[in-house]
């Protein structure tokens, strides 16, 4: 009973953490849009009043560095996620790819049998299904990160205050790095892997059909 709430529960839990992520990632990215629109207001506001427009810097400054600590607070979220789930997801992507190498012989085996090679047929979708469940929100992941890297260069830094350069070109140099979920250390999670299981199980399915072909002529 335990081990088949868990089985249920895991993609909601893993899910819903991943959205957690990705909407502190959105704020950031938000925030960073929100300081390029008051920067271009107060580049309007320069020549009206210079004193309320330094008062406005300094805002934007304080701002920023709030975001900052928001940023890196959303960095060691996404840390937590990845040791937590690291090697849960090495065993769950390996657990599919078996799954699929499994349903692709079943196919192959039950080709003579219509009723048969749609249960492996139906399995194998359901299983990409699956897989397709954890892939996608890592790949979401990934994708929000990158957002963040490309709302910061498109704040107007360049040209900017040596501490305003600074504070954004930090953001920058993070977010060029990449945030990807990775099973096990090695296996990105993302719909790029979900299509290379696809590609090897059909490769092997492939194989399987070519080799049972030259028995039966051989035969």
């Amino acid at each position: 009973m335990r081990a088949g709430a868990t089985f249920y529960t895991a993609p909601y839990f893993y899910a819903k953490l991943i959205c957690i992520a990705c909407v502190q990632l959105e704020k950031v990215r938000g925030s960073l849009l929100s300081i390029k629109q008051e920067n271009e207001i107060g580049k309007k506001y320069t020549s009206i009043n210079i004193g309320k427009s330094e008062n406005r810097a300094h805002e934007i400054n304080d701002h920023l560095k709030y975001l900052i600590c928001h940023h890196n607070q959303t960095l060691s979220y996404i840390n937590n996620l990845q040791e937590f789930f690291s090697m849960l997801m090495c065993g769950i992507l390996f657990l599919f790819m078996i799954s699929l190498c499994a349903s692709a012989f079943s196919v192959m085996m039950t080709l003579n049998d219509t009723v048969d090679a749609s249960q492996g047929a139906v399995m194998y979708l359901a299983v990409v299904v699956m897989a397709y469940f954890y892939c996608n929100f890592g790949t979401m992941l990934a994708r929000e990160y990158e957002a963040v890297g490309d709302a910061a260069f498109a704040s107007d830094w360049i040209g900017a205050p040596v501490p305003y350069q600074r504070s954004l070109s930090f953001i920058i140099l993070v977010a060029n790095k990449g945030k990807t979920l990775v099973a096990g250390h090695i296996v990105p999670i993302t719909n790029e892997t979900l299509m290379a299981m696809i590609n090897e199980s059909m490769s092997l399915f492939m194989f399987l059909l070519t080799m049972k072909e030259k028995s039966d002529e051989n035969m």
